[in-house]
């Protein structure tokens, strides 16, 4: 018995390392081994795209701030590739938009062009006058192509929008000058107020509406008016034309970009005409609201007027 309980000390003593030993070794892998076979996995996911699968970590791992880094940069990889996804859309639209833009002092353009080698001016002054157009659309075109190439990789918030206080009757009147060559765009009641808005995107606005109009209503009477609203401190500027209108069923999103709806037909375009504008005039601080005129489409540009 005396001989035994040595052996028996060290057979138990040799349980005991064992035990410990494993025990360490077990430990190493849930706290070593593991974390590592986990973030090998997880970087062969991140390498082959998949962004939505989180790693698990525990804090009270050692190793827990270590794969807590590595999923917190999983997450922003993510937000930094959506961000990215985001911009080009943006950027896709900026340019879209701009270039829709400049279709429309072009076709002023050819329309004056077409009217002068057609002999359609009555006298020197209205020869004159064409003339005039002529050059400032060219200017509105190169301002354009400038604002393209600023913002080819930007977004619409890029584009400039300096308010000023100013007639806005003087701005729409040009507007209407400017598109009514074909003659069924009749300016009508125009109430003279000074109000903050950029005549020159505004001006590009109710051109966008007016060739809205052309190219959805074509031949069809347009009207275009101002009126200041005291009652609703507002001043309204709006586009009427006499054609098909928007079906119920699309006016609610006409002003979304790249949303054409049923009446599009074959019409060309890009659906940007109405985002556009309401865009800009948003910019501006009002608002464009459509309604259904039966017949045709009423498209109304509100300001808010100072207090």
């Amino acid at each position: 018995m005396k001989g035994g309980l040595p052996i028996a000390l060290v057979w138990a003593l040799a349980a005991l390392g064992a035990a410990v030993v494993w025990g360490v070794v077990a430990y190493l892998h849930v706290s070593v081994v593991r974390p590592f076979m986990r973030l090998e996995s997880f970087a062969q996911d991140v390498a082959a795209g998949n962004l939505d699968t989180p790693l698990a970590y525990e804090r009270s791992n050692p190793f827990g701030r270590f794969t807590w880094a590595f999923d917190n940069m999983r997450a922003e990889i993510k937000r930094a590739r959506a961000a990215e996804a985001e911009a080009v859309e943006q950027g896709k639209t900026a340019v879209a938009a701009l270039s829709h833009d400049i279709k429309t002092p072009i076709a002023s353009i050819r329309a004056y062009s077409e009217a002068l080698e057609l002999g359609l001016a009555r006298n020197d002054a209205e020869r004159e006058g064409y003339a005039r157009t002529i050059a400032r659309k060219c200017d509105e075109v190169t301002s354009l192509t400038d604002d393209l190439f600023l913002h080819a990789l930007a977004d619409l918030d890029r584009i400039r929008v300096s308010c000023e206080d100013a007639p806005i009757a003087r701005t729409i009147r040009q507007a209407v000058a400017d598109f009514g060559v074909a003659g069924n765009v009749a300016l009508g009641r125009l109430d003279e107020a000074r109000v903050a808005h950029d005549p020159k995107r505004l001006e590009q606005a109710l051109e966008n509406l007016l060739a809205n109009a052309a190219k959805y209503a074509p031949g069809a009477a347009v009207e275009v008016e101002g009126v200041l609203d005291i009652a609703e401190r507002v001043y309204r500027a709006t586009v009427r034309d006499h054609g098909p209108g928007i079906p119920p069923e699309d006016l609610p999103f006409a002003t979304e970009r790249f949303y054409r709806g049923s009446n599009a037909h074959e019409a060309p375009g890009a659906g940007l005409g109405l985002f556009i504008a309401r865009y800009l005039v948003g910019q501006m601080g009002g608002a464009l609201r459509l309604e259904d005129a039966d017949p045709g489409l009423r498209v109304a540009l509100e300001f808010p007027l100072e207090p």
